[in-house]
This record gives structure tokens, C-alpha cells and sequence, in this order.
């Protein structure tokens, strides 16, 4: 009777410490429902806001040519913020029309099988890589958007005559190009909820196991709980 206690005992052991040997499987939502979720949740155009916001602003500043000092005919400081403004619309305007990463990381993902363990892991480390990629893209966008828009309404500033409306949109651009900072993408969010869940998996985890009875008693052994605190 003890033995089979024993021999429960540690197949309970077994089967616990392998639901947590991949962190893609135990993880609850895995990659791929969060994909789902996302690409059901995430079709509003606002999620390019910030990214528009800042863009017109530039692209305002940039067209108020009118504005430059008295006696200064050279216009390039409008000509790219006019250039930088309209290329950040015509590229928040393209993802938003094309650029669906949840819906084309479910489309590609579809095609791999899902049975045994060993294709689940491949099927789930390939879903949070289109989730982790959307997350990238989503840092690079908003850092460059954030240092071509701040310069080019820096420099429209310093070419416009004190108060005029080239002045003050050059400084209402300059403010919105930390729009993208201050409301970063979903996609990053997303990412970064993901792997918050696989890391509340590693805390500590108690597992059923055996231990050695008393000294001094040979082939002595005793139900009992083991704490992991190392991963």
C-alpha cells in the first residue's frame, strides 16, 4: 500500500513539473487565443491616432510657408516638415487599411498542425513571434515618428517670425509629436502583457514528492511537498 502511495506520489510530481516544462503551454491565454482575441478586439482606426495627430500637425506646420522671416527665401525647413508630416499620414493611413498583424499572424499560424505537444509548442512560439514582431514595429514607428516630427517643427520654429501662425503650429506639432510616447500602440502592450503571464508561471511552485524517514531507519520513506523556487 505504501508503495503505490509512493509510486502515485511521484507520477503526480511527474505530470506537474512537465505542465510547466514549456511556459508557451501553460500560459493561460497562450500566443495563439491572444491572437484571436486581438484581432477581433483591435479594428478601430483610433489605434493610429496619435500617429495621425502628429503627423497633420507637422504637415500644417510645414505648408504655412507664409511665415518665414523677413529676407530669408530659403524654405527648407518647410519643405520637410510638409515632406516628414505627409509620409508619417500616408504611413499610418497604409497600416491601417493593410496592416492587420493579428489577422495575418492567425492566417499564417492555421497551416501548422496542433496535435501532439511537440507541434502545440511550434504552433505557440510561432503565434508570439507575430505578436512580439507587431510589438518591434510598433517601438521603431513611435521613436522615429517622435525624432523626425520633434525636429522638423524645431526647426520650422526657429525659421518663422515670432508669433506668427508658422510659430505656433511649429510649437502645437512640436507637442503633439510626443503623442506617440505618451499613447504607445496596443501592439506593445500586447507583448508585454504576454510575457508578464509566461513569467507568473516561473514563481514558486510546490510539487508532491517523497523525502527520506527518520535516520537510522533503512528503506524508509515519507510523503511530502518540495518547494522550486529556481528556474
Amino acid at each position: 500500500m505504501l508503495k503505490m502511495l509512493m509510486l502515485g506520489l511521484l507520477l503526480s510530481s511527474y505530470v506537474y513539473a512537465q505542465d510547466y516544462s514549456y511556459p508557451e503551454l501553460a500560459v493561460s491565454p497562450r500566443a495563439s487565443e491572444r491572437l484571436r482575441i486581438e484581432e477581433s478586439e483591435n479594428s478601430s482606426w483610433l489605434i493610429h491616432a496619435p500617429l495621425q495627430i502628429s503627423a497633420l500637425t507637422t504637415l500644417a506646420a510645414g505648408l504655412n510657408t507664409s511665415s518665414i522671416k523677413k529676407g530669408q527665401n530659403d524654405k527648407s525647413a518647410f519643405t520637410a516638415a510638409t515632406a516628414v508630416g505627409a509620409g508619417w499620414f500616408g504611413v499610418s493611413l497604409w497600416m491601417q487599411l493593410y496592416y492587420k498583424p493579428y489577422y495575418l499572424g492567425l492566417n499564417s499560424i492555421k497551416r501548422i498542425p496542433n496535435k501532439t505537444p511537440r507541434e502545440q509548442l511550434i504552433y505557440e512560439r510561432m503565434a508570439e513571434e507575430h505578436i512580439n514582431n507587431a510589438a518591434s514595429l510598433a517601438k521603431k514607428i513611435k521613436w522615429l515618428s517622435f525624432v523626425t516630427n520633434l525636429g522638423t517643427n524645431l526647426w520650422v520654429m526657429s525659421e518663422s517670425e515670432s508669433g506668427s501662425t508658422g510659430k505656433n503650429l511649429g510649437i502645437i506639432g512640436a507637442v503633439a509629436a510626443f503623442g506617440p510616447l505618451l499613447f504607445p500602440y496596443r501592439w506593445e502592450s500586447v507583448a508585454d502583457e504576454q510575457k508578464n503571464y509566461k513569467k507568473k508561471i516561473f514563481g514558486p511552485i510546490t510539487m508532491n514528492t517523497t523525502l527520506l524517514g527518520m535516520p537510522g531507519e533503512v528503506n524508509s520513506y515519507v510523503p511530502g511537498m518540495m518547494l522550486n523556487t529556481s528556474f
